[in-house]
Parts: structure tokens; C-alpha cells; sequence
């Protein structure tokens, strides 16, 4: 196909060459000075030696040690009266009355558990039945 186009005269040296874009020149030679000082500041030096640390073989503390015996998580046992504290206490008593998205979840989780108690019990479990013909 030919083009419409009319071809590039040639160069002579009274012609003069397209200008170059100038503007992001500055920008990229210092991004490309920011990278590399930011690159070589995290090298890490050949001379660097890990330090020797003297470790102990065991605890400095001898005693009867007991091991650890995880027993059950409770939600209804009340932790913090073990640190008989009274204004612990206080505040742990104004935050469970103050706080009413838990005693709406709470309702509405026992509500959900009578529910399905009571389905049970009756035996009923939802179903899907076709539509009557009529």
C-alpha cells in the first residue's frame, strides 16, 4: 500500500534535529542518584563479623520448675477477682453493663439456641416443598 505520506528529507548541515524532551531529564538523574545512595546504604560492609555471644547452657535459676498445665477457657469464670482488686472489679461491672452489643448478641444467640431446642423436640426441620397444582 502506498503511503501518503511525503518522505523525511535528508539531513543536511543547515537542518536542524527534532528537539529532545528536556524536561524529566533532571528528574530521572536524581531518582537514579536517590537509588543508588539508598541501595548502597544498605549493603553491608565485607569486614562485617557476627558477634560471639556467650549463652548460657541452662537458666542461671535453679529451682523447682513446674510445667505449664492449661486447663480449660471458661467465659463465665470471672478472672479478674483473683487480683482482688475492688476497683478492677468496679470497672469490669460498669463495662458489662455499658456494653450493649454484647447483651444484644447474647439474646440473640439464646434466643437462636431455644429455637432450635424447640425444633428439635418437635421433630421439624425446614423443608422445601413443591407448589400445589391447581
Amino acid at each position: 500500500m502506498p503511503s501518503t505520506m511525503p518522505p523525511n528529507p535528508p539531513m543536511t548541515a543547515t537542518t536542524k534535529s527534532p528537539p529532545r524532551p528536556t524536561a524529566f531529564q533532571p528528574a530521572l538523574l536524581l531518582s537514579a542518584i536517590a537509588t543508588a545512595l539508598l541501595l548502597g546504604g544498605c549493603a553491608v560492609g565485607p569486614d562485617y563479623v557476627r558477634p560471639q555471644l556467650d549463652l548460657p547452657t541452662a537458666y542461671k535459676e535453679q529451682g523447682p520448675w513446674k510445667k505449664a498445665e492449661p486447663g480449660q477457657i471458661d467465659s463465665n469464670q470471672r478472672w479478674w477477682e483473683a487480683y482482688n482488686d475492688s476497683v478492677l472489679n468496679g470497672l469490669i461491672e460498669q463495662a458489662n453493663q455499658a456494653n450493649q452489643n454484647i447483651r444484644l448478641a447474647e439474646a440473640q444467640y439464646r434466643q437462636a439456641q431455644a429455637t432450635a431446642a424447640i425444633a428439635a423436640r418437635r421433630g421439624r426441620r425446614p423443608t422445601a416443598r413443591p407448589p400445589a397444582a391447581g
